[in-house]
Order: structure tokens, then sequence, then C-alpha cells
């Protein structure tokens, strides 16, 4: 392994997520390794170490620290090749000046030998690029193992990055074939006794064909795994039999409603999901189905009565919820907008955490508020 004819250094963030790898870094990992190279995993807070390329897969959290690391003198020897959800326009526009530096966009299809270009390499992998076996034992935590089964949403949530983005659903045979490599409970292994959960990081999963996710939960369900994951659930509310299948193995499954009393900009789901909130709650309750709604607070059509209104309907509904702040995501049309107004008050990357920071001022409460 270390006679190979090429080194890539992959800096990942290891913040946000907690005890869950970053799954572009998983990915950009073995594409690197089937592609020959000799890979060392870096945290992205951590000095960058002696290696000719840096390949980053990077989030919007940790933009800034991506220019830092580039805009440093002890690393115009290096070649750096960035891609990942973090990649936005005004990230891109600010490393034109660095000529030692490759900006990769959306998911690859391929190798991509010439964006890395080091002498000798069979080739390099982009960040984002679809996977066929996927299993890395030093990337899995003691719970969860991670898996992309779609990508892009068909919602236009204003300040989502992903709203509106092209749709990709995998030939289910491929999908199966990735948990078949993970080291996940079977029939064999009552889930009440496996140490390891699915995380599904589809941002909507609900953008899968429901015969697709029937077959799919099926699979799941026929070799007891633990689940959890993220839709949009009034896609797919008029289909008892998915959501029964759906909630035999999950321990939870995240719902964007985002507020229960404003209309979310861009999201006719989400909004009909608020109109009906007690009978679709109720629903979901009889069969089982274990719906953890997420709550934004510091949107623009919020003020301070939002607060206890939303206290009330938890308690009445008796309903669990997932509470952040609004983060303003760079790229998206409300961060464009927060610029216009004057009312982005602190710029910092690493700052949109949605849990300790609120970087921007709502038009009808202070952040303080």
């Amino acid at each position: 392994a270390h006679n190979l004819s090429a080194t890539a250094d992959l800096t990942i963030r290891n913040r946000g997520y907690e005890t869950i790898p970053h799954y572009g870094a998983a990915e950009l990992m073995d594409e690197l390794e089937m592609a020959g190279y000799d890979v060392l995993l870096s945290d992205i807070y951590n000095d960058v170490p002696k290696t000719e390329t840096v390949c980053i897969s990077t989030m919007d959290i940790n933009t800034d620290r991506v220019r830092e690391i580039i805009a440093n003198p002890k690393n115009s020897n290096k070649k750096f090749v960035i891609g990942g959800n973090g990649l936005t326009s005004h990230l891109k526009d600010s490393l034109v000046e660095f000529p030692n530096t490759v900006t990769v966009e959306g998911s690859g299809n391929g190798f991509i030998c010439q964006a890395v270009g080091v002498e000798g390499a069979k080739s390099a992998a982009v960040y984002g690029r679809r996977i066929e076996m996927h299993q890395k034992p030093y990337l899995s935590k003691p719970i969860f193992q991670v898996i992309e089964i779609s990508q892009g949403c068909d919602q236009g949530c204003n300040f989502c990055r992903h709203a509106k983005t092209p749709i990709y659903v995998p030939p289910l045979e491929l999908v199966k074939a990735e948990l078949e490599a993970m080291n996940l409970p079977n029939k064999n292994k009552p889930f009440p006794f496996c140490p390891k959960i699915l995380f599904i990081l589809d941002q909507n999963l609900a953008v899968c064909p429901d015969n697709y996710l029937e077959e799919l939960f099926d699979y799941i369900n026929a070799r007891k795994i633990r689940w959890i994951g993220e839709l949009t659930i009034m896609d797919k509310i008029h289909n008892e039999r998915l959501l029964r299948k759906m909630a035999v193995g999950s321990l939870g499954c995240l719902i964007g409603a985002e507020d229960f009393f404003n209309p979310i900009p861009g999201s006719p789901a989400k909004n009909e999901l608020q109109r009906n909130l007690p009978e679709v709650t109720r629903y979901l309750q009889s069969l089982g189905f274990p719906a953890i709604y997420s709550i934004i607070f510091g949107t623009d059509n919020q003020d301070v009565s939002i607060f206890p209104k939303t206290a009330e309907v938890i308690s009445e509904l008796g309903i669990c919820v997932y509470p952040h702040l609004m983060a303003p995501r760079a790229g998206t049309p409300f961060f464009e907008q927060l610029i216009r107004d004057g009312r982005l008050r602190d710029p910092k990357s690493s700052h949109r955490d949605m849990t300790r920071h609120l970087p921007h001022n709502p038009k009808n409460m202070n952040w303080q508020e």
C-alpha cells in the first residue's frame, strides 16, 4: 500500500454530525483508493499534512476554513481539488486567484485524472460520485452505517441549498448491493440486539417512486434492519401500505415541517402538512410511524409569539420535534435577500451551525429574541 504511484490527502470536517462520518469524505476515499492512491485522512481543522494533493469535500459550515487553507502561503506548492455541497458560487469565485486549485461542481461521472494531474497516477475521483460498494471500517462509528440512496429534491424552499436540485434514483439492485456490503443485521440477528443503525442520508427520500420504496423496505424489513432518515411526508401520505412498511424498523423519520403556522416559500407539500397537521399526526401515530418534525426558528415571517404557540402544538398533539435555528446558506435566495437588506450580521460560515448562533436579523424580531 505504501508503494503506490501517488499519495493524496483527504481533508474532512468532523463537526456537526458528531458520531456520523461525513459521507462525501468516504466517497472520496473509496474513489482515490480504487484509483491506486494511498489516502491519508485528516480533519479540516488540523494542519494540512505534507502531501502533494489535497482533496476537500466541503460543507457550507466550513467554507471560510477551506479558503484559509488554500490562501496559506505554506500550501502554495500543493494541488487542491475542491467539491461538495459547500462549493457555492461565492466560494468558487473567491478561489479564482489560486492557480493551484481545481473546483468540481455537482456529482462527477467517472474518474477525473485531469483534476488531480499527478504524473504517473492512474486517476483520481471527484467528490459526490456514487460508488457501487462502500464500506470503510475506519469511518464507521459504533452505531451508524451511512448510505445515500437518492439525490435531489423536488421542493423549492428558499433557504435550502438542495431546493429544486436534479433528482437521481439509482437502480434498486445497486442499493441492495451496497446494503449487503455493510455490517448490518440480518434475519439471523434480530434488530433489538444489533449494534448498527442504517442512516439514510437522502435530503428527501420521497423523491423515489412508491413501488421502489416498497420493495426497498421489504428488503430492509426482511433483514430486520433499523434505520433513520428524512422525507417530505405529504408526497407519500396516501400510500398507507408504504408507510406501514417504513414504520417497521424505523427509529425516527425526520419530516420537514419547518413552521406550524407560517407558509414555507416554495414548498407546497410542507404548506399542505401545515394545514392538516393534526389529522396527519394522528394518522401517522395510528400507523406506528415515528415522525420527528423539523422546526426552524428565525425565519422572516415569525415573531416572538412563535415560541409559545409552537410549544402549545407540541403539547396538544404529543409530537416529537427537532428544533433548530435558521442557517442562511450561501447561494440560496434567502441568503441573497439578507445581503441585499443588510441583515446578515455574522458572515462566518462556521456560525451557520443551526444550534448556537443566529447569523442574521429576522424581519419581525431581533436575533437576541
